[in-house]
């Protein structure tokens, strides 16, 4: 423990003579930071008892060196002290961390960046027996980028990062490149990286690549296709003897996509499609190589032949090779009709109705053998709409839709018919003593031929009433309903009944408690009742209380919270926070 307290009383004095020996020499240094202490009580229905004691100390610096155009700079840490008890443990965890960042000439067209991070956190159970684990990181990263008159930028990086737990030490090393060309009616944006990962005292080295290629391409404000291609390269490196088909591997993956729209202004008709083919070679040690290969591609036009009626068309294709396990073709076709009809208006009540058929075709081979299947569909239905004022910011309206979707499939030409009706009310109101909102929503979706039923009720309810200009509370609930019925061997019937899961909240806040400025209260209360087809429903309960206070750069908070369950899972936290800012 005395060794850790060092720890952290040395970085705080390299830091603070840092800064003094910066004043010292005059330069505009600027010191900012946070002291931190956060303690939390839990007690369980169990029995179990714990309480955590964390502080928190924050400081950084920053300043710059001759000109702020020339170089500027920041550094600074923090440290965390966190203390757990329970019953039979002690559990302790310190950290520590640090970071400083060096920018040359950040205003410039060649600006370079240093940073570099450390991290120390150190755990101990005080079990029998005791242990404990240290981990410790490392980051240094140097950045270094050109901007050209053009506004082209071209950037490169080095990346080195050490990690120390379970006394074993990792070493990462990356190194970077990225590149960014902005034309009139293009960009392009080039980027690779390559990293290497070995362990200390191992031979075995991980290996890294990525590199990848975009492209923009804008001609028109109508026209637009974006063009990526990609390689990644990974090899774990391991080098053993043991027999296992999970060392040694290697893979690498191509890929190129592309993708485009075509939507003419003052044009019947839009397009869009894509593509996507790639390659990924596999290879495992005491395995056989494997070798992927596929292509998708797809394509769909939209058409408006008159106002209210549009044919849409799709197109997709794809086909997948691997070794000699898999070799897939498919390909998909649909054309589609849809109309939708102007909205009528009477005596306030606005509606409308719409249609749509489609017809289908598919087509899958695997190896020698290929299947077809077509389908044709069709669907009609209509709404209907009434909005009532009800007061000066007061108004409900009702909505109410009927629709009817039927299929047919060629394998076997059974229909597959759906009938769905939906209602949905809504009133809202806005006063001056508050807010009142609530929404009913019913559906009853069945399906003829499956003999398939669902039906869904959903409640919401919701209202916010200021008691005075410091203080409001606020009611919400909400319930939702549902059962759904599937004709079974034993003309199985509704399973169980509606199931109900309903759930609300009290809300109440003040913001100046006892007359105190600043002094914030504020109480909660959350019900909830969940039920499950397997009869396991749940009721829970969570009731807090939060005070805080907030004066210039201090802040502190106490709160207190009670959760109950009928599952015994209920605990009690008690937690208070202090931050002070300067």
């Amino acid at each position: 423990m005395s060794r850790k307290l060092g720890i952290v009383g040395l970085f705080l004095l390299i830091l603070l003579s840092s800064t003094k020996a910066m004043s010292n020499s005059n330069l505009p240094v600027h010191v900012y930071g946070n002291l931190g202490y956060y303690f939390t009580y839990t007690e369980s229905d169990q029995g179990s008892v714990s309480n955590n004691t964390v502080g928190t100390l924050s400081l950084n610096a920053d300043s710059y060196i001759w000109r702020p155009w020339f170089a500027t700079f920041n550094i600074g840490g923090t440290t965390s002290l966190s203390r757990s008890q329970t019953k039979t443990t002690n559990n302790n965890v310190d950290i520590l961390q640090t970071h400083g960042e060096l920018s040359l000439i950040p205003r410039s067209r060649y600006p370079f960046r240093l940073s570099f991070n450390t991290n120390n956190n150190v755990s101990e159970w005080g079990v029998i027996p005791s242990f404990g684990e240290e981990y410790r990181s490392q980051y240094l990263n140097a950045r270094q980028s050109v901007i050209l008159p053009s506004g082209d930028r071209l950037d490169a990086w080095y990346t080195s990062r050490s990690r120390n737990y379970f006394d074993t030490k990792y070493l990462d090393d990356t190194v970077g490149g990225k590149i960014k060309v902005r034309g009139l009616k293009y960009n392009l944006y080039a980027n690779g990286t390559y990293q290497e990962r070995k362990r200390e005292g191992s031979s075995d080295k991980t290996k890294n690549a990525l590199a990848s290629l975009t492209h923009n391409y804008f001609p028109t404000s109508d026209f637009y296709i974006k063009t990526l291609l990609s390689n990644t390269y990974f090899n774990d490196g391991k080098e053993s003897d043991i027999s296992s088909i999970f060392l040694n591997r290697k893979t690498n993956t191509s890929q190129m996509s592309s993708f485009f729209y075509w939507r003419p202004i003052y044009r019947p008709y839009t397009m869009t499609g894509g593509i996507r083919a790639y390659r990924r070679d596999s290879e495992i040690s005491n395995a056989d190589d494997n070798v992927q290969v596929g292509v998708d591609a797809n394509i769909a036009a939209n058409y408006t032949l008159t106002r209210r009626t549009r044919l849409t068309a799709t197109a997709n294709a794809s086909v997948l090779h691997m070794n000699q396990t898999s070799d897939a073709r498919n390909t998909n076709q649909s054309l589609l009709l849809s109309y939708r009809s102007d909205k009528w208006f009477y005596r306030n009540i606005g509606y409308h109705w719409f249609a749509n058929a489609g017809i289908g075709n598919q087509v899958n081979i695997e190896f020698e053998k290929t299947e077809f299947s077509q389908n044709l569909n069709g669907s009609i239905g209509h709404t209907a709409q009434r909005v009532w004022i009800t007061g000066n910011r007061s108004s409900m309206k009702f909505n109410f839709t009927q629709s009817a979707r039927d299929s047919i499939l060629s394998e076997d030409l059974e229909n597959s018919l759906n009938i769905s009706h939906s209602a949905t009310l809504f009133w809202n109101e806005e006063l001056r003593k508050g807010r009142f909102y609530t929404q009913l929503s019913v559906l009853d979706s069945r399906n003829i031929d499956e003999e398939t039923e669902t039906q869904i009720l959903n409640y919401q309810l919701s209202r916010i009433v200021p008691v005075n200009r410091l203080s409001q509370w606020g009611a919400h609930a909400s319930l939702q309903s549902s059962r759904r019925y599937t004709a079974g061997d034993n003309n199985d019937s509704f399973w169980g009944g509606f199931l109900t899961t309903a759930s609300g909240r009290l809300n109440y806040q003040h913001g100046r408690l006892f007359g105190i400025y600043k002094l914030k209260f504020r109480l909660k209360l959350d019900v909830s009742s969940t039920a499950n087809r397997d009869g396991d429903d749940r009721q829970q309960a969570d009731l807090e209380a939060r005070m805080g206070y907030n004066i210039g750069k201090l802040s502190t908070a106490l709160i207190g919270r009670e959760v109950w369950s009928d599952t015994g899972l209920g605990t009690f936290v008690l937690m208070f926070q202090l931050n002070r800012s300067f």
